[in-house]
């Protein structure tokens, strides 16, 4: 059986909410009401991942028109981490501190150069993983080689990037089917259970 997401409405598996497919922090956090990994823990808009932008399947770009794509951010000298610790960094905001923030894989691995760091904005972390050199974070970042002036608002979120839950419009639809039924409170109740 599926629990849903309260936030954004992702079905997880219940026996995998507990055994494995989020972390036991996560697992606690979705369980309390706030979130799950796919819309960030109820911060990122799930049609665009937090871009902003509508896909271009048309794009050259490396992110192939993603405007997001993953990124391992290694130690200062582009090494893994010795152990585990929690990013500094904020969600929406580039990674400022002396970090290697590299992409694609090897021979190929390249490195986002400081000028090209102040337009990757932090879009999601993942947990850390570890490799056979050490530890390293993962995060999604967004593309800082496509040019963000041509490209579509994500029409779910209006270029936002944050998660858009739709309660507001489920609220005053509750109050106008409340009215509509009246005195009939068992109807209303049923109903208001059946919407939500």
């Amino acid at each position: 059986m599926d629990i849903h997401c309260a936030k954004c409405g992702e079905p997880w598996d219940s026996y995998g909410v507990h055994h494995g497919d989020l972390t036991p922090a996560e697992s606690r956090r979705f369980l309390r009401g706030e979130g799950c990994p796919s819309c960030n823990f109820g911060t990122t808009c799930t049609q665009c991942g937090g871009s902003g932008k509508e896909e271009d399947n048309r794009s050259k770009c490396y992110c192939r028109g993603k405007y997001s794509f993953l990124v391992r951010v290694t130690d200062y000298d582009g090494k893994c981490f010795s152990g585990r610790f929690d990013l500094p960094a904020t969600i929406g905001q580039p990674i400022l501190r002396d970090y290697t923030l590299q992409y694609d894989w090897q021979p190929n691995v390249k490195t986002i150069t400081p000028a090209e760091r102040a337009k990757a904005v932090l879009l999601k972390i993942y947990d850390m993983k570890e490799c056979r050199d050490g530890w390293f974070h993962e995060v999604k970042l967004a593309c800082p080689f496509c040019d963000v002036t041509k490209a579509m608002p994500c029409t779910t979120c209006n270029g936002t990037g944050k998660l858009v839950t739709g309660h507001e419009d489920k609220q005053e639809l509750f109050q106008v089917v409340g009215q509509l039924l009246g005195g009939d409170q068992d109807g209303a109740t049923a109903m208001l259970e059946d919407m939500s």
